[in-house]
């Protein structure tokens, strides 16, 4: 009887353990299965943020980001595949500028999209950007003749993030 009982235990203890096991491999290989994106309107003194909407598709969503959502809003994403970013300024019946980019997805990462108004790129100074891309910008909406929209982005792992 006792060699029975002491078998149950030991067979509770193991399934325990097991369980316990099971959660820590699960949660470790959970661990940075996340990705996210960011984005920032930075001109809002040359062009109203109000002109813009920004569209991300990341595989089958789409979301759609206006105005006052610009300023800092961050999304999950999928984390694998591609992520497009695309804006379009409109200006009542005018089209201001318009452009995308398309980034691969990662697991654990964080892209950020900046999008500036500016004569020249504005990634002078900037440490972690990837890459930026000028539009056109329509000429009544322009300081200078140089003046294009950029969007310009950067990328940063979520759970070991490089501090620059």
């Amino acid at each position: 009887m006792q060699f029975a009982r002491s078998l149950r235990t030991i067979s509770r203890v193991a399934r325990v353990a097991a369980a316990a096991s099971f959660v820590g491999v699960t949660a470790a290989a959970c661990q940075g299965s996340e990705a996210r994106v960011g984005v920032h309107y930075r001109s809002n003194t040359v062009l109203p943020r109000d002109l813009f909407t920004v569209q991300i598709q990341d595989g089958g969503r789409v979301r759609t980001l206006r105005g006052a959502e610009l300023d800092g809003r961050e999304l999950s994403t999928a984390t694998s595949g591609s992520l497009r970013f695309g804006y379009r300024a409109v200006s009542s019946t005018t089209i201001v500028s318009e452009g995308s980019v398309e980034v691969p997805l990662r697991n654990d990462w964080r892209y950020g999209f900046d999008i500036f108004v500016d004569s020249l790129d504005p990634r002078r100074g900037c440490f972690g950007c990837i890459g930026a891309k000028p539009f056109p910008l329509a000429a009544g909406f322009r300081r200078s003749a140089k003046d294009s929209v950029w969007i310009v982005w950067g990328g940063n792992s979520i759970s070991n993030p490089a501090v620059y």
